[in-house]
């Protein structure tokens, strides 16, 4: 899924990422529209370079109970990004 919607400055809201995903490398770079919920299904992600780099909202990722992969984003993106977990 590496760079899917690099650039899409028209995307609005993002489709559900599926559970086989593991590459989300600069898959949402500069998607300056992009806001509301990201729901990522995959506890398998390894890489996540610049995938939210320069977005311009605020996003909430929705992301799998107990999966450790995530906690660098609040790092990375400060109050650009708010993650949240399911079951």
């Amino acid at each position: 899924m590496s760079a899917t919607f690099y650039e899409c400055t028209s995307l609005i809201e993002a489709p559900t990422i599926p559970s086989s995903v593991e590459n989300m490398s600069h898959t949402f770079y500069s998607c300056t529209d992009l806001t509301g919920i990201v729901q990522i299904n995959s506890s398998s992600v390894s890489s996540f370079n610049g995938c939210f780099d320069n977005i311009t909202k605020t996003i909430t990722l929705q992301v799998p109970a107990g999966s450790t992969t995530y906690t660098k984003f609040n790092e990375a993106y400060g109050t650009k990004i708010t993650i949240e977990t399911f079951n």
